[in-house]
């Protein structure tokens, strides 16, 4: 993701806990992005397969070359354990009202 010089990040700023809480909520789907997955019962190794070969794709300079024609935000590559960390320790650590609060936000509520 691209970041503009001099240009101070919301996360690095908002110091309310209710806040942060909030923001992390809404930045949520941008960090977890489209996840690529598979039906149970892959075999490991071809699941190992499959993972290694997404990661070179989307690290491929055709891929970002036209990621960037297009319009797309590339982001930030996370693995899936780094993506299972962010959700069991965030995600699902929110308090109740936070959740509702995020809610009626995003339902217009």
């Amino acid at each position: 993701m691209a970041i503009e010089p001099g240009v101070a990040l919301l996360d690095g700023i908002v110091t309310d806990q209710r806040e942060r809480a909030l923001l992390e909520m809404l930045s949520a789907p941008q960090r977890l992005g489209l996840p690529v997955i598979a039906p149970p019962g892959v075999p490991d190794a071809l699941t190992r397969i499959l993972r290694r070969s997404y990661l070179s794709m989307i690290a491929s300079s055709d891929y970002q070359d036209e990621a960037m024609k297009r319009g797309l935000d590339l982001g930030q590559t996370e693995h899936r354990e780094e993506l299972a960390q962010f959700v069991a320790t965030k995600l699902a650590a929110f308090p109740p009202e936070t959740i509702e609060e995020y809610r009626r936000y995003v339902e217009r509520q």
